[in-house]
């Protein structure tokens, strides 16, 4: 798809396990292309239970979730899957599957069901993925044999070669190493440059003050579901007194001269 004011969007959303016990209520939230928004919040309020709903893992309990005014659920799957690509925080293959395997895996939707070969654009679509999440040397190892860092650079790998206009990364930088986390921030904001909508659920601070460009803050009172607290571009939202109110705890921030931005520490609880 091309339109490139497409946006991937949740309105009224209602969502949880048990339609008697939801975990988010009324959520309202748009990803536009080539944007880097981030689902903010404490622990269990709701964060990767909206992702799932977006990526279709989970139906909503009521209000829904759209492709460029199209209800998601209306959709095929391989319609979908060209367009939005799911990173979950883990995934487990009990058999020998290949990282090279599963990231060809990405290429699914683009492939017609009576075809038995990769198409050269399936190769360099798997190949491109392969390097941009630092695998190449790891083509051949199982996937089960990796660790926690590499299989999530893995699935990440598995959704860039989709090919997608939209991205949902669960905890994205859970596992890896510094490097590799510097590594994911390079990438999302390529995946920007090339006009793709990334949703992540961060709770980093400084990982969130890096490469969000819009926050939505979820914040749960005790007993009763999550709301969306606050919405709105990273310097508005990510504020002490927001952090304060949400997560219970103060904050400083300092200068971050070397990139050119904030530094966030936790003072006190």
């Amino acid at each position: 798809m091309t339109d490139g004011g497409m946006t991937l969007e949740i309105n009224a959303l209602s969502a949880g396990y048990d339609k008697n016990s939801p975990v988010v209520v009324e959520m309202n939230l748009v990803v536009p292309r080539n944007k880097v928004v981030v689902l903010a919040g404490p622990n269990g309020c709701g964060k990767s239970t909206i992702i799932k709903v977006i990526a279709r893992q989970l139906k909503p309990l009521s209000g829904n979730a759209t492709l460029a005014g199209k209800d998601i659920y209306s959709m095929n799957a391989d319609e979908f899957a060209k367009t939005v690509a799911y990173v979950p925080q883990s995934i487990d293959f009990s058999n020998q599957l290949t990282v090279e395997e599963l990231v060809r895996l990405g290429r699914n939707p683009h492939q017609r069901w009576w075809s038995w070969s990769e198409s050269a654009a399936d190769r360099e679509a798997t190949h491109n993925a392969l390097s941009k999440a630092g695998l190449e040397h790891l083509a051949q190892r199982p996937f089960a044999n990796l660790s926690g860092g590499e299989q999530k650079r893995a699935l990440i790998a598995t959704a860039l070669a989709q090919e997608p206009t939209f991205i949902l990364m669960d905890e994205p930088i859970a596992h890896l190493d510094f490097k590799h986390q510097l590594g994911l921030l390079s990438l999302i904001s390529e995946l920007k440059e090339r006009s793709i909508g990334v949703l992540l659920v961060l709770h980093d601070l400084n990982m969130i003050d890096r490469v969000a460009d819009e926050i939505a803050f979820l914040k749960p009172e005790p007993g009763t579901p999550s709301v969306l607290f606050a919405k709105g571009a990273r310097e508005d939202v990510l504020t002490p007194e927001n952090i304060a109110q949400i997560f219970d705890v103060k904050v400083e921030v300092f200068p971050d001269r070397s990139k050119q931005g904030r530094h966030f520490t936790i003072e006190s609880i």
